[in-house]
C-alpha cells in the first residue's frame, strides 16, 4: 500500500500505464468504483473518449487531495495507548508530486 495520496497524471493516460495494476492513482480508483456502479446494461456509451474522463476523475481527485492535504489538522485519529489513556494525533497527509 502507498503512504501517500496520488491524484493522477496525464502520464498515467496511455492505456498502458492505466491499466499496470501497480498503478497508485485515485483517479483510477474513482474509475474502477464508478465502473462497479454502472449498471450491466448501460456501460460507458462507446464513443466514450477514456482520456477526457481520467482527466476529469483526476481533476476530482486532485482537488480532494488538496483540501485534505490544506485541512488535515481538521482530521484527528485517537487512539489507546498501552495504559488504555486516549491519545490524538494528527496525520500527516503526503502528496505524490509525479
Amino acid at each position: 500500500m502507498a503512504d501517500f495520496l496520488r491524484a493522477g497524471f496525464p502520464a498515467d493516460l496511455p492505456d498502458n500505464v492505466w491499466n499496470d495494476p501497480t498503478l497508485v492513482s485515485m483517479a483510477k480508483d474513482i474509475e474502477t468504483a464508478m465502473k462497479a456502479l454502472m449498471p450491466p446494461l448501460a456501460p460507458f456509451p462507446k464513443d466514450d473518449k477514456p482520456d477526457n474522463r481520467r482527466l476529469f476523475f483526476m481533476a476530482i481527485a486532485a482537488g480532494v487531495i488538496n483540501h485534505l492535504q490544506a485541512h488535515q489538522d481538521a482530521i484527528t485519529v485517537t487512539v489507546p495507548d498501552v495504559n488504555g489513556n486516549p491519545q490524538s494525533y494528527n496525520p500527516v497527509i503526503s502528496v505524490a508530486t509525479s
